[in-house]
């Protein structure tokens, strides 16, 4: 697998933060925990055929039977182990069930991994490790890894609202007003 060819991933393309800036490469021996998601046994359900109105109840399956049908084949995870090993990556935890394996390693074996390149950027709001443009995997894995997460850390996510917090430890009601605050 280490010499076959790359291929990118569909939609893992990211670029920089508006007005980011490099400020240096990622440290090369800084350690990363990185999540893949594998594809499921069998096709999953299409939402659409689901939410179509019918006489008949949908079929509930119980977790295992979920896992069973949908859950990560062992001949895929088996690769991905062999893909791991091949690129210096050590496993942390598989679950056939959700589909995922976790992988440990350096930002150099996982830069050399994905084809990716690495860095610390500066934006207004503060740093990130980031990346630009598509993850890549070796074509052989490429109908196996649906999506590779956490090679960056940028933030996706930011607080809108919080919570009134009395200042001398009472309780608040939401929507109630706070006279300390």
């Amino acid at each position: 697998m280490a010499s076959q060819k790359m291929v990118e991933i569909p939609g893992s393309e990211k670029r920089a933060f508006r007005n980011a800036r490099i400020v240096a490469p990622a440290p090369s021996d800084e350690r990363l925990v990185v999540t893949l998601r594998i594809r499921p046994k069998n096709p999953l359900p299409n939402a659409q055929d689901m939410l179509k109105l019918s006489k008949a109840p949908l079929k509930a399956v119980t977790h295992d039977q979920y896992d069973k049908l949908y859950g990560a084949d062992e001949n895929d995870l088996a690769l991905v182990r062999k893909f791991a090993e091949e690129n210096n990556l050590s496993v942390v935890r598989e679950s056939p069930a959700r589909r995922t394996v976790i992988l440990s390693g350096t930002v150099s074996d996982f830069t050399r991994a994905f084809g990716v390149s690495l860095n610390v950027y500066a934006h207004a709001n503060g740093t990130y490790r980031g990346r630009v443009g598509s993850v890549k995997i070796p074509a052989e894995l490429s109908p196996i890894v649906d999506g590779v997460f956490g090679l960056d850390n940028r933030p996706v996510a930011r607080r809108h609202a919080s919570r009134p917090r009395a200042t001398d430890g009472a309780t608040v009601q939401w929507g109630a007003t706070c006279p300390n605050l």
